[in-house]
């Protein structure tokens, strides 16, 4: 008899790792884990395959309200940690209200906070619940920590010997190069009641102008480095919503440039020299791992929303024209990894002796929730196999492709060479077993 925790994913290319690794740990201490995308797990848990769990969701946003009410229904206990994070913003205020309601703080049991950035502003909304808030940190900030580095030296390794030296640009243009177009992004923040007046509905069409720009302006320095640079590669990672069709259109006569943005992004930021970005969270990991970040600002971003980024840009070497990228690419201040604005990065990432995911655990392992024997119908789940594989045959030619992009699925074999990496960290990780329940969603045991 144990307690069933359930972790969900959403983007997977961004919240696998961290989310496997909290997975592992909380295996470690006696939890069954039930991990997989959103969507296969709800249904799971709407059938009634996954019992009374700790239910770990991603937010607890506006749109999730159906999400919540069914978590409710079934009795699951339900906690929270933003992936979002919000930690690149200058104000955390019009973040919070866009990421969550009264309401939804009542539904939930727990929320979990990266550090004292958002906990503090989680406290001072919701007086009345400041119980519920945690400050744990987030799993994806225990990818930063030395110790961890061991699981990704092979791929970083690979990384070198296939590019040699190279400068990571990340791209941040999920509306300037959507893979939707802007027309029907409105109109789902409308259904969403992300936007409601005609005034948001303007502000969000100049804030696509606006980055749209700031896409162009990037592809013209890429160009300009590729021209440039010597003996050293350009590689571009868009984002994982981005349209990568338009890098490899707009890029395509450009001799030094690599567009990937394939697996995680730690390997990536590692094996580089330095990283260029803005506004982008990759700025702050490239600062926790102690690269040199580099911010590009040909004009000031954020003018038409209240939500700016600004803080990556702060805590880096900020220039604005594409010469002076280069005479500084050419310096030796390129290769400095000196603090800047330690106490704005410090502020907004909890630290302790122990991991955020230890610490998040430690705080699950006090919930009280009924022990539960599994007990899955293995015929039903080849049912559910069959009909998911009929279903994402419609998705292919029905959805759209970001809603494809952003619910790729996970897959075993990425789960256990995950595992495998994280137990070079972890030994006793060696002894956890990884199940296909069906496809999306696995269960995680120390002893199945």
């Amino acid at each position: 008899m144990k307690k069933n925790l359930t972790i969900n994913i959403e983007i997977k290319k961004r919240e696998l790792h961290s989310r496997l690794l909290l997975s592992l740990f909380a295996a470690s201490k006696g939890f069954r884990v039930y991990l997989g995308n959103t969507a296969e797990v709800l249904w799971a848990i709407e059938k009634n395959v996954i019992k009374k769990t700790i239910f770990l969701d991603k937010s607890i946003a506006k749109m999730k309200s159906k999400t919540l009410k069914l978590l409710k229904q079934k009795n699951h206990t339900i906690f929270s940690i933003d992936e979002e994070g919000g930690q690149v913003l200058d104000d955390y205020k019009s973040f919070l209200n866009f990421r969550s309601n009264v309401n939804h703080v009542k539904i939930v049991s727990g929320v979990f906070c990266w550090g004292n950035f958002d906990y503090l502003a989680w406290k001072k909304k919701y007086k009345s619940f400041s119980y519920k808030f945690h400050k744990t940190g987030c799993p994806r900030t225990d990818l930063w920590k030395k110790e961890l580095s061991v699981c990704y030296e092979d791929e970083i390794k690979d990384l070198n010997n296939k590019l040699g030296k190279f400068i990571l640009i990340t791209g941040n243009f999920a509306q300037g190069n959507s893979l939707i177009d802007i027309k029907k992004h409105i109109k789902t923040k409308k259904i969403r009641s992300y936007v409601k007046t005609q005034k948001e509905i303007k502000s969000d069409m100049n804030f696509y102008k606006e980055d749209k720009k700031m896409f162009l302006k990037f592809i013209e320095l890429i160009k300009f480095l590729d021209r440039k640079l010597e003996n050293t590669k350009i590689v571009v990672r868009p984002h994982p919503v981005e349209n990568l069709k338009s890098y490899k259109k707009l890029l395509k006569n450009c001799k030094k440039v690599v567009i990937d943005n394939s697996g995680y992004i730690i390997p990536w930021i590692k094996a580089s020299s330095i990283v260029i970005q803005n506004g982008c969270q990759t700025g702050l990991e490239a600062y926790g791992l102690d690269k040199p970040v580099l911010t590009y600002a040909p004009f000031s971003r954020g003018s038409f929303t209240t939500m700016k980024k600004t803080v990556p840009g702060k805590i880096s070497k900020k220039i604005k024209n594409k010469e002076l990228v280069l005479k500084y690419l050419l310096s030796n201040s390129s290769k400095s990894t000196k603090k800047i604005n330690k106490k704005i990065f410090d502020f907004r990432f909890y630290k302790s002796k122990k991991l955020s995911s230890e610490n998040i655990v430690r705080v699950l392992q006090k919930v009280k929730i009924e022990k539960n024997n599994t007990n899955i119908n293995r015929f039903e789940m080849k049912i559910k196999d069959a009909r998911s594989k009929f279903r994402n045959m419609l998705n292919f030619f029905q959805q759209s492709k970001l809603y494809l992009r952003k619910n790729e699925k996970v897959k075993l074999s990425e789960l256990i060479k995950l595992k495998k990496n994280f137990s070079k960290y972890r030994k006793d990780f060696k002894k956890i077993k990884i199940k296909r329940i069906y496809d999306g969603l696995y269960q995680i045991n120390n002893s199945i």
